[in-house]
């Protein structure tokens, strides 16, 4: 591993986001206090605190110059630096600035070794590395083949040499390699310049398929020198591109997540001319300012408090970031509903010009708009309307019961494209009498100038057509419809002018009923035009004349729209998203919310968890019930300002990043095993939201739920409820077993596990390093040699956060809060490697500290261990006797008791044992929930 982790001090760099760039401050952060972040969980705990990264500016006249200061307005900031100001912090790893001559290669960077090329067409001289490309359809490499980094930060700058204009195909400069195998498997972030000077970006995998993009950026190259960042972390990939006389963007241009998941390798410079490219050979790709970084922080500035000493020379500004969850767990978030959340975030694709969701409070006078027009008001009725009534529709806050109240909405101003989509909840009740009225009515300025959506005495809908006016005859009059009352569902019109003519059709989904559109009634009225709408009426009977809108008839939700979409495309939010997989809904919620999507950062599953509805609720509320519901991990990417997840099923069998040996002196003061209550569940109720419940109880084994005293393993009952909201009550039943399997685990458990990589034992040890920094939530680090503790097994700890203390000196301190990963070593049942452990099997003999020959009975039939005979190929395999690991080379025996023929104290625990003592497989597979 050769990222420059031995050189000390360390290197930092700490930048904010200030007038369109990032500005670098990290020469003005102090060295105390510590730059400190803290990122995941500090236990295992539902909802996990927003990360956080704290460090301390200096202000003083020779250093910031009062630049830092929010409240100076003599500050090169004023104005800009203050709450929620993007900043990135982290390592500077390696940086060449090509100061050296090298004929046929790169020659050796001052950090991080010698660049290998891939043929001879790269050279450095004039403080440059070049890459001369002499044939189209040919692409050549520099790479530093001593770098073996996972999550890595890499940004180049290049100039391709005397061309402006692209002829032919395309040039290729300033492609970031990352995480490479071999000279043909890499990760490429991509950049190309067409014949047009377009510019596009894209990401492709080791086997150079497309994972993201093309994005076509939005300035062209005119022959200006370009600088270009990839960055890699986890299973994500992300890359942007702009001219290195501007700003570099805020965001990134890409963003892609691989599920093969290589996950380290080098890193590397590529530039290429594509197949047909006519410009005159050879070209010659020129690159400078090369760096390698580490991030360790992304968020946004919290907390800025501007300080001096009594003396008024050292000024300060102390700054506190944190994750992009702290700003929107602030204040009372208003709780939005899943319908109005959707209908209002994808209203501009959909064509939507006016939107009236009706989940007004019991006391309104009008109906609030759901986009920036005016409300509908009400024409006569009011205090019929049962506003805030009925929760029919689980995507929807409560809805008004209609009455005979009638509502206007003037249509605000729209395109006119001779196309209409109107859109509304409703129910209404069966056993109507025949004096009932209810209608939808779009007015328009066409010739066919009012349309009806119209309940009939039979209980069907009808859509009629008027010309100049209700009195002006009935164009349209569709009776003989199927009954739609007593159906929950989702109603559309839709009207095109189709030349001289119009054409329309109605149609409904029901709630619950899946992706089925089912058409009441469609046709075309001749020789009319639709013209432009300009009111829309929501009539709830009419009183004066003695015709009471239908008793209970529910509403709301009502769309109009100038384009012509797919009801089935509604579905899934009329039904609130029931169904949909974790990782869709936490992505659609960011999505609708304008943030950033949910990075996918180590995820490699196929499967995935189904949530049950989605409820009214806050962003965050919404976003952390998944991460209860699924039980993996959220947290905070250390290189992108958005939200990270790790589902259960990608914390299975965790492959350690590092084995860590306490005989080597590496642990700091406060590492040790603890064994108390904390978060024990041994009786487990797990209530699915509005659905069943399901119960868990451990009665035998470790932590079971007896009473202290009466059973090897009891400790009493810990009794615990857990809310989930997954789709079946099935799924309830799998996490309550899942929660007791985790309650109940007797491995040792590390709370804290403190490194300090400056100490003499690391710092010379830049792999070691490196995968410490690589670790993050749902990783797992080894740790051996604890017979001080009384441990003879290697203990595997899974990391949910850590705190990460680091200064410009000597100080690196890195503090993981973990937990046994014992518990999530789960095998699939056809997979031949694994092994299940037999649960009912104890010694039936006594034996002294070296006998060989172990008679163990078993209880249960279905509990017999394989023989030699049977399964030959399956030996040697390891047992547990009471702490003492033995080796298992032979079975005899078809019945209880059978006899094994083992090797003794294979962890070092040299005892004698008694009869009825447990044997038990030592690294048994758990069956995942």
């Amino acid at each position: 591993m050769s990222l420059d982790l031995a050189s000390w001090p360390r290197r930092i760099y700490a930048e904010l986001f200030l007038s369109g760039d990032w500005r670098p401050v990290g020469q003005h952060v102090l060295q105390l206090p510590d730059i400190t972040i803290f990122r995941g969980t500090p236990n295992e705990s539902d909802d996990p605190p927003p990360a956080t990264c704290t460090f301390t500016l200096n202000d003083s006249a020779d250093k910031g110059n009062g630049d830092y200061n929010p409240y100076s307005p003599v500050g090169q900031w004023y104005g800009q630096l203050t709450r929620n100001v993007p900043v990135r912090v982290g390592l500077e790893v390696g940086q060449d600035a090509f100061a050296r001559t090298s004929a046929s290669n790169w020659g050796t960077s001052p950090d991080n070794g010698v660049w290998s090329p891939r043929s001879t067409g790269n050279s450095v001289s004039g403080g440059e590395g070049r890459q001369s490309i002499s044939l189209a359809n040919t692409y050549d490499f520099s790479y530093l083949s001593t770098v073996d980094a996972r999550d890595v930060d890499v940004s180049v700058s290049v100039t391709i040499d005397s061309i402006s204009n692209i002829a032919g195909g395309a040039l290729e400069p300033a492609n970031i390699l990352l995480r490479g195998q071999d000279l043909t498997h890499y990760y490429i972030c991509r950049m190309a310049i067409s014949a047009s000077e377009v510019v596009t970006v894209e990401i492709r995998d080791v086997d150079f398929e497309l994972l993201a993009g093309p994005v076509t950026l939005g300035t062209a190259y005119t022959g200006q020198q370009w600088r270009v960042r990839a960055q890699a972390e986890g299973r994500s990939l992300r890359f942007k591109a702009w001219p290195a006389a501007g700003a570099e963007p805020l965001d990134w241009d890409v963003i892609a997540s691989d599920r093969t998941f290589y996950p380290s390798g080098w890193v590397g410079v590529r530039s290429g001319v594509a197949l047909g490219n006519s410009n005159t050979k050879p070209i010659v790709f020129r690159y400078d300012n090369f760096e390698l970084r580490l991030p360790r922080f992304e968020g946004e500035t919290t907390r800025l408090v501007p300080d001096a000493d009594s003396t008024m020379t050292l000024r300060t500004t102390s700054v506190r970031c944190s994750d992009i969850t702290q700003r929107l767990s602030q204040g009372k978030s208003p709780v939005t509903s899943p319908m109005r959340r959707s209908i209002a975030a994808n209203a501009v694709s959909n064509g939507v010009f006016a939107y009236y969701p009706a989940e007004d409070g019991r006391f309104t006078t009008s109906i609030a708009p759901g986009l920036s027009h005016e409300p509908m008001q009400v024409l006569y009725g009011v205090l019929s309307a049962k506003f805030g009534e009925s929760e029919i529709f689980p995507g929807s806050l409560p809805l008004p019961e209609i009455g005979t109240t009638e509502f206007r909405a003037t249509m605000p101003a729209h395109t006119v494209t001779g196309n209409y989509q109107w859109r509304s909840v409703m129910l209404i009740p069966g056993g109507q009498d025949d004096t009932a009225i209810f209608a939808y009515q779009l007015t328009t300025t066409g010739s066919a100038s009012k349309w009806h959506v119209q309940l009939e005495q039979d209980g069907s809908l009808s859509v009629r057509a008027f010309s100049g006016g209700l009195a002006g005859g009935i164009i349209l009059d569709d009776f003989g419809n199927a009954v739609t009352t007593d159906i929950p569902m989702y109603l559309q019109l839709s009207l095109s002018q189709n030349g001289a003519n119009i054409d329309y059709e109605l149609r409904y989904m029901t709630l619950g009923e899946g992706a089925t559109a089912h058409i009441i009634t469609s046709g075309t009225v001749n020789s009319q035009t639709l013209g432009a709408a300009t009111l829309l009426d929501i009539i709830g009977g009419v009183p004066d004349s003695g015709f009471p809108g239908p008793n209970g008839a529910v509403v709301g939700h009502f769309s109009i729209g100038n384009s012509i979409a797919q009801l089935t495309a509604a579905n899934v939010y009329f039904n609130s998203y029931d169904g949909e997989t974790v990782y869709d809904r936490m992505t659609r919620l960011s999505e609708e919310n304008g943030l950033p999507a949910f990075g996918d950062l180590y995820d490699d599953a196929e499967a995935d968890d189904t949530m049950g509805p989605q409820r009214p609720d806050t962003l965050l509320n919404n976003v952390r019930e998944c991460a209860r519901t699924n039980h993996g991990i959220l947290f905070s990417p250390k290189g992108d300002r958005t939200m990270a997840y790790r589902r259960l099923e990608s914390l299975y069998d965790p492959e350690p990043l590092a084995s860590l040996d306490h005989a080597d002196g590496i642990f700091q003061p406060g590492f040790r095993p603890v064994n108390d209550d904390f978060n024990p569940r041994n009786d487990v109720t797990v209530q699915r939201r509005d659905g069943g419940s399901a119960q868990a109880v451990r009665e035998d084994g470790p932590n079971n739920a007896l009473d202290p005293g009466t059973a090897d393993g009891a400790v009493g009952t810990y009794a615990t409820t857990y809310q989930v909201n997954c789709e079946t009550d099935d799924q309830a039943a799998y996490s309550a077993g899942w929660l007791l399997h985790l309650g109940t685990t007797d491995e040792p458990r590390f709370p804290e596990i403190p490194l300090e990589l400056s100490s003499i034992e690391l710092r010379d040890d830049p792999a070691t390093q490196s995968a410490l920094l690589d670790c993050g939530p749902g990783d797992a680090l080894e740790l051996v040699n604890l017979t001080k503790w009384g441990i003879y097994e290697p203990a595997v700890e899974m990391i949910l956060g850590y705190t990460e203390r680091f200064n410009t000196t000597y100080r690196h301190l890195i503090t993981f809060n973990a937990v046994p990963a014992k518990p999530y070593t789960i095998g699939s049942l056809d997979d031949g490697s694994i092994r299940l452990d037999s649960g009912s099997s104890t010694l039936n003999e006594d034996l002294t500290d070296t006998e060989t020959g172990v008679d163990v009975a078993t209880s249960d039939p279905n509990d017999l261990w394989i023989t030699t005979a049977s399964n030959p190929g399956d030996f040697p395999f390891d047992v547990t006797m009471t702490g003492e690991r033995v080796t298992v080379t032979a079975i005899t025996g078809s019945s209880s008791p059978q006899t094994f023929t083992v090797t003794r104290s294979v962890n070092g625990v040299v005892k004698e044992h008694f009869a009825g003592e447990k044997v038990s497989l030592s690294d048994p597979y758990y069956v995942a929930r």
